[in-house]
């Protein structure tokens, strides 16, 4: 790292000497600017900061003593030496005491007595600088708590929280203009390495760079919400309008979103306008996830505005729900499927926001409980089942998983206590072939090529046999070597992968998670 530094000497055969009798930049400094006295130094340093200053004693207009006060005043982290006489000895002991680091004789200048005074600069400025970077860390984790603390609404009084950020100086009350980005990322799979420090770290990288693009007047501040979800304050100081700030939120968020699929890494990121308010913030939460609900209906990788999130909401027609109870109570899987069907239909027609989808979800698995119970399989729904619904909202699940989700607990309540079919002789010829040759890159299409059938015909009566699609099947059949072969430490996750037809590691951990509903993480430690 280079230093700046400035000369200030009347002198200009001086001025030369300094400058010549060593190499500056090969000893990690640029001699930024020259002075011939105490006034133009300080101009100077109206538009520059210096690192350190080396200055005469005895100047015209202002001298060395006067001016060590004033940057002192300015400037308290610069660092002054003093260029002395013999005759200035007795104000040498006063620019000490100003706080002047060391002082160097002019009539015994030599490159060794000016190399060494520069490495002792060199070593308090890099000293300075990793405590001024450690001070600065914690004060950014300070008020990235504080900030995460009025989101999750653990502070609320407006006068305490606008008391607290003056007591400690945090920035966003000092900005003309904020803007609020979510950052949301599916579940972390430690089984490829996947983890929130690595995401955190990738997140805050994204926003240095960005920043380095920006002119200044802005700061960032990136909180660590929970696990997947992150939230960046950006504080704007004058001299932009609104529409150029939104611009340039954009395109941190755009940023972002390359940058994770370099890496293969989905994530959606919402936007939201906010005032200096700090009070605020939560409410601006709120508004925000709200919009990047859209995820569960238009997919990763996008950019979702409150502002073109805002339409209005469109409630759940009742009808839905109490025909696939209906359906439920009179116990016909076929029409629990049909009803099921029609009713995330209609959902994605509505886009159900995210709180009206979790009371539905909620109502659901509460009416499967009870049916449950009814046939006494208390284990075909899951006991956390408030806790499932909630972790899958806040997951962003797209509307097409919570379908597949809901119709396998249906599945599991009907089919528990059914007696063991027999299938019609097409199906146990395509069973035969997937129990079989699990291991192989099977599709629909192989199979009714290899049973010589049309892939509609044998996916319709697939369905109607079994009650799944032939990827469901295959994917259970995989699933379930998959847990046998886990139970060997031995194995490494990708090895199970391969050995039950995935080359993608990441791609079976996810199918892995939606089968069995653990992730292989959690299988082997309960295993």
């Amino acid at each position: 790292m280079s230093y700046k530094a400035m000369i200030v000497e009347d002198n200009a055969i001086y001025r030369y000497a300094v400058k010549t009798i060593i190499d500056w930049p090969a000893n990690g400094f640029d001699l930024a600017a020259e002075a011939i006295n105490g006034k133009q130094a300080l101009q100077y340093m109206e538009t520059e900061r210096f690192d350190l200053i080396l200055t005469d004693v005895s100047m015209p207009e202002m001298d060395g003593i006067d001016l060590i006060q004033a940057v002192k005043s300015k400037t308290p982290d610069t660092i002054v030496v003093m260029l002395s006489s013999f005759d200035d000895f007795r104000f040498v002991k006063d620019s000490l005491k100003l706080g002047a680091q060391d002082y160097l004789l002019k009539h015994d200048l030599e490159p060794e007595s000016l190399l060494r005074m520069l490495g002792q600069v060199r070593e308090r400025l890099e000293r300075n600088r990793s405590a001024h970077e450690r001070q600065e860390a914690d004060r950014m984790e300070a008020e990235s708590m504080f900030m995460k603390r009025i989101m999750l609404g653990e502070l609320t009084n407006k006068d305490d929280i606008d008391r607290k950020a003056a007591e400690r100086g945090f920035s966003m009350r000092e900005s003309s203009y904020n803007v609020m980005l979510v950052v949301c990322l599916p579940e972390f799979d430690a089984d490829i390495g996947d983890n929130e420090e690595h995401a955190k770290k990738r997140i805050e990288t994204g926003v240095q760079h960005w920043l380095l693009d920006q002119s200044g007047n802005v700061k960032a501040l990136t909180v660590a919400l929970s696990p997947g979800k992150y939230v960046i304050l950006l504080s704007f100081r004058g001299g932009r309008n609104e529409k150029d700030i939104g611009d340039a939120a954009g395109e941190l968020a755009s940023g972002l979103i390359a940058a994770g699929n370099l890496i293969h890494r989905s994530l959606s990121v919402g936007i939201n306008g906010i005032s200096v308010e700090l009070s605020e913030l939560k409410m601006r939460l709120e508004q925000t996830e709200a919009a990047l609900y859209q995820t569960a209906y238009e997919g990763w990788n996008r950019i979702y505005a409150v502002d073109k999130a805002k339409q209005a909401a469109i409630d759940l027609d009742p009808a839905y729900l109490h025909h696939w109870m209906s359906a439920l109570k009179e116990g016909n899987f076929e029409a629990v499927e049909s009803a099921l069907e029609a009713l995330f239909r209609h959902v994605r027609t509505i886009r159900l926001p995210k709180q009206a989808m979790r009371q539905l979800l909620f109502n659901v698995f509460a009416l499967l409980g009870v049916q449950a119970e009814a046939r006494n399989i208390r284990s075909a729904v899951p006991g956390d089942w408030h806790g499932t619904v909630i972790r899958a909202l806040e997951r962003l699940d797209s509307v097409e998983r919570l379908h597949e989700q809901v119709l396998a607990y249906c599945r599991t309540v009907f089919e528990t206590n059914r007696s063991k079919k027999v299938y019609r002789k097409e199906i146990q010829l395509a069973i035969a072939l997937i129990d079989a040759r699990y291991r192989e890159d099977l599709s629909l299409a192989k199979l009714s090529h290899e049973l010589n059938f049309s892939a509609n015909y044998l996916s319709n009566l697939f369905r109607a046999e079994t009650g799944m699609r032939v990827i469901e099947y295959l994917n259970r059949v995989r699933m379930d070597k998959a847990k046998q072969l886990l139970a060997d430490p031995r194995l490494k996750v990708y090895e199970v992968a391969e050995k039950v037809g995935y080359q993608d590691t990441s791609y079976f951990c996810k199918v892995f998670k939606e089968v069995t509903g653990v992730t292989v993480s959690e299988f082997r430690k309960i295993g």
